[in-house]
């Protein structure tokens, strides 16, 4: 859907499929030690002081994120590489191919909600609400943070921004439902629970960076680069003028200050 967002909104789609391949693979090494960690810091989560226990508990997590999401992964490109049928399959039954990956994500967090309807139903609407608008909030700061980033620090060209700005904010719900997955219920809770600001998450994410690609779409990203450069150099120029103008000022009070009639 990022990949999508991005070239509706005329970004650089190859830059975006390359940060999602790159961050989402990045995430099944670093998670789980980061996550880990996290959840050892929580309240109820001490290990006891062993670095070992959280290690190897980030170690398995590592393992089983390896084997269900970067093995899968590897035996796709390879046979899409190999296969000389395989890149025309995919392309004829692109639209089947979609659907039945979305319908498969749906599966798992229909079961994953419905496996926790019990918590669910004694949870507060209080507690439902915060954790629906901190699923929101999340993307919104990510979006604000990656702004920053993006414009006022880096000044990436724009399409490039536009790829960057939208698919970093961006969380992936297959591998955050993934990792729910594989959580203790007994310690952590139900991971139907779990999964709701993640679902919160992806559905704000899509109508929020819809309306910003619908905004995009009607801007060439070429006549913005062209504007800004043009705004950078007459600001050069500004400056030299500026600077040109104190120096022959400077030179002035020099003269007069040196004429002994003045």
């Amino acid at each position: 859907s990022g990949v999508t967002l991005v070239t509706s909104a005329l970004g650089n789609g190859v830059m975006a499929l390359m940060l999602t391949v790159t961050t989402n693979v990045l995430g099944v090494f670093t998670v789980p030690f980061i996550l880990n960690a996290v959840l050892l810091s929580a309240p109820g989560g001490d290990s006891g002081g062993a670095d070992t226990d959280m290690a190897a508990a980030a170690a398995k997590l590592l393992l089983k994120l390896v084997i269900s999401i970067i093995i899968p992964m590897a035996v796709g490109k390879g046979t899409r590489e190999f296969v000389e049928q395989a890149p025309k399959l995919t392309t004829r039954y692109k639209t089947e191919l979609g659907l039945t990956n979305n319908s498969c994500l749906i599966a798992i967090v229909w079961m994953s909600i419905s496996k926790s309807r019990g918590k669910l139903v004694r949870e507060s609407a209080l507690n439902i609400f915060v954790i629906v608008v901190a699923g929101v909030t999340l993307h919104m700061f990510f979006l604000a943070m990656n702004w920053v980033m993006t414009t006022p620090v880096l000044r990436l060209p724009e399409a490039e921004r536009r790829a960057v700005l939208l698919m970093t904010s961006q969380k992936t719900l297959p591998v955050a439902v993934t990792i729910i997955a594989y959580l203790d219920e007994t310690r952590w809770g139900g991971h139907g629970l779990i999964a709701i600001p993640c679902i919160v998450g992806h559905v704000s994410q899509l109508f929020i960076d819809a309306y910003i690609a619908s905004i995009w779409a009607g801007k060439d990203p070429k006549e913005i680069d062209a504007a800004n450069a043009a705004k950078c150099a007459g600001g050069v120029v500004e400056e030299a003028e500026s600077r040109a103008e104190n120096g022959v000022s400077s030179e002035a009070r020099v003269g007069v200050a040196g004429d002994p009639k003045a």
